[in-house]
């Protein structure tokens, strides 16, 4: 971004007392903010500022990303599209009462294009939020009256009935933009709508106002002629290069040039309304029969502007910084919540707060296990948006977890909510630890062979530990017992619960003169994954006797 062009003031010397003879071009670029309002279209290249060009490209009417405008848009209008019928089309009237069909209209009313932009640019020290709008007609043989709506509804045509869908707000500007007298007269006003009546009528006020004996005026804060200016506005008082290289007028100008008072552009500076924080999703540009606010309309262009909602999107991301939502991650490793919160272009950056809610669930329902609420004005900013982020949680419980983040809105932008994020943490590892007791005792016998000195058996039964961190193992552990000492051929089971140290104890067996031997597998729970098979434990009974050799 070049930094000259962001710092251009707002006040700019202007001599407005001078007497412009029609077919004389402005030899003066005003600004508001950044882009030039001098009745053409062309970046003068003398000057810090931008024009139409840089902002729009042709064929096809596209926005041109390489501008410095926040957003643009831009409609073309070829005839006979999209005209305004019926008595309830008037300004002074709500959006239902309005009608539209494709016809004709006196050539002169008559529009090729209709356009828009908004920058967010540097007016003295402050970030100002400027608008600026443009149009072009078919014909220069008359007077024009033009308007130009800005919409804080979604505003859009209704192809089944010729009506309009969407409604007018309070809040909804105006700009109407006269010039008479072969274009050499200008007045423009910019009303603002302050009431919608239960008749259908609006409530307008004027915000600004400016007139001048020329092809451009401004309105005029300090009264001197030299600005600061909230509105400007200019046509084009002699032949000029036009937007789009195709334009063809009615007289059969050169292709690619506007004849005189064709080409209308203004600008607007929001903040210095108090509007600075205003959002429009639509724009309308219309002609019509007078200046009268109750005048008939006739042709019109209407096209999307801004993107006027919030946004919240969200990421779990490890230690490192890599996103890990939705996946499956080792218990015990260090998370922590990302949530971005996204304005419109164009507009002021969100502000507000931002409550992050973890449940101990996949699917973000019941009571939060925890909540935690970040300032936005402690995050980062990158364009329109702005991110936050929750303290690092350890992941240290297997199972389930989700977080949800909702913005809470300001006086500008609505409150939002993220999609959930689940994240799911695997259990913790596990193996089981056997060994063969006497019966009742803590005697290890494993792989040993005990004497039964007579007797017809012996009680023994196998012990199973499960290794775990924490929390203690639950579950089952299932013995298997063999017949045999190495854990082969028919084999009975048994499973048994663990007990609160994670142990299990098999029942006992009386052992007669033979061979056993025990295997144990952990099941697992919901913190632990199952354990693989112990090893064999072999351990045999038989009756011996000491002979002793007598000397």
């Amino acid at each position: 971004m070049n930094s000259r062009k962001r710092n251009i003031t707002i006040a700019a010397a202007l001599a407005l007392a001078f007497a412009l003879v029609l077919g004389v071009g402005p030899v003066f670029a005003v600004h508001i903010g950044t882009l030039e309002i001098d009745g053409n279209v062309v970046n003068d290249s003398t000057d810090a500022g931008e024009d139409w060009e840089d902002v729009f490209t042709f064929p096809g009417c596209g926005f041109n990303t390489n501008s410095e405008a926040s957003i643009g848009s831009c409609q073309p209008d070829p005839a006979p599209l999209s005209i305004f019928t019926g008595g309830g089309s008037k300004d002074e009237q709500d959006i239902p009462n309005w009608k539209w069909r494709n016809g004709s209209v006196p050539d002169k009313d008559d529009l090729t294009n209709g356009f828009a932009a908004v920058y967010s640019a540097t007016v003295g020290t402050e970030t100002h939020q400027i608008l600026y709008f443009g149009a072009d007609r078919f014909a220069n043989n008359g007077d024009a009256q033009i308007g130009f709506w800005f919409f804080q509804n979604a505003v859009s045509l209704n192809t089944t009935n010729g009506t309009f869908n969407g409604t007018h707000a309070v809040g909804d500007l105006l700009i109407l933009s006269n010039f008479t007298g072969g274009g050499a007269n200008t007045n423009i006003q910019v009303l603002e709508v302050t009431a919608i009546n239960a008749n259908g009528s609006l409530t307008f006020t004027t915000l600004t106002s400016a007139s001048g004996g020329t092809t451009f005026t401004c309105d005029d804060t300090a009264g001197d002629g030299t600005g600061p200016h909230k509105i400007c506005v200019a046509t084009n008082a002699a032949a000029v290069d036009s937007l789009d290289p195709n334009y063809d007028d009615k007289f059969g100008t050169a292709a690619g040039t506007y004849p005189p008072v064709v080409f209308f552009e203004g600008g607007l500076d929001l903040t210095a309304l108090g509007l600075g924080g205003e959002c429009f999703p639509a724009f309308l540009v219309e002609t019509r029969s007078s200046a009268s606010i109750d005048a008939v309309l006739k042709d019109f262009t209407l096209k999307e502007l801004q993107s006027c909602v919030s946004s919240v999107s969200t990421a779990i991301r490890n230690s490192v910084g890599d996103d890990i939502t939705g996946t499956t991650v080792p218990v015990n490793t260090v998370i922590h919540d990302e949530a971005t919160v996204t304005g419109s272009q164009g507009l002021p950056l969100p502000t507000g707060t931002v409550t992050f809610d973890r449940f101990n669930n996949a699917t973000c329902t019941g009571t939060a296990a925890a909540t935690e609420t970040v300032n936005l004005s402690t995050g980062t900013v990158s364009g329109n948006t702005v991110t936050v982020e929750t303290a690092d949680f350890t992941a240290s419980t297997p199972g389930s977890l989700c977080y949800k983040a909702t913005y809470s809105g300001d006086g500008l932008y609505p409150s939002a909510v993220s999609d959930i994020e689940p994240l799911t943490v695997s259990r913790f590892d596990s193996a089981v630890n056997t060994r063969i007791l006497l019966a009742g005792t803590t005697t290890e016998v494993t792989n040993q062979a005990i004497n039964l000195a007579g007797a017809a058996s012996v009680a023994v039964q196998d012990e199973a530990t499960v290794a775990g961190s924490v929390p203690t193992p639950t579950g089952t552990v299932t013995f298997t017992r063999f017949s045999n000492g190495n854990c082969t051929g028919t084999a009975t089971t048994e499973d048994v619960t663990l007990d609160a140290s994670g142990k299990a104890l098999s029942a006992t067996f009386a052992l007669g003169p033979n061979t056993l031997s025990y295997t144990a597998i952990y099941g697992g729970d919901s913190n632990y994954n199952g354990s693989g098979v112990s090893k064999c434990e072999p351990v045999c009974a038989l009756n011996f006797t000491t002979t002793q050799t007598q000397q």
